[in-house]
């Protein structure tokens, strides 16, 4: 996302974003925005991973798709909330719309966080099943 916004191919700066809806302002929009994104992300993970114990992955290609799957349910729900609610009520102009490539950056984003948070579980070894 960071780099769609860099290209100016549109506005995609979800930590700049989040701050500012705290902050008001991109007055120290970023150092907020970035704890309540990690936060967040963290929080996710911990989610991701009690949700692999109910889906028994055998191998770590399963615990990565899983992931990605579950990415996209998660991508799915905060880019319909972004493009219908969150853009149009954000305290700043220039975070008030979201078009097409914000959306597909955040659904797709988040495909690659799950994919991502399933990997390191499986290097970590965790939701893998006894034996897999």
């Amino acid at each position: 996302m960071h780099v769609i916004t860099a290209l100016e191919i549109t506005n995609a700066d979800m930590v700049k974003a989040i701050g500012s809806i705290v902050t008001r302002s991109l007055k120290f929009a970023w150092p907020v925005g970035m704890v309540l994104h990690l936060s967040a992300g963290l929080a996710f993970a911990v989610l991701y991973l009690g949700l692999f114990t109910f889906t028994n992955p055998q191998r770590l290609s399963d615990l990565v798709g899983t992931g990605a799957v579950f990415g996209a349910a998660h991508g799915f729900v905060v880019t319909l909330l972004l493009v219908t609610v969150v853009a149009n009520r954000h305290p700043l102009k220039e975070f008030r719309e979201a078009g097409l490539f914000v959306g597909a950056a955040h659904f797709f984003g988040h495909i690659l966080y799950g994919a991502l948070v399933g990997l390191v579980a499986g290097f970590m070894g965790l939701g893998l099943a006894v034996g897999g």
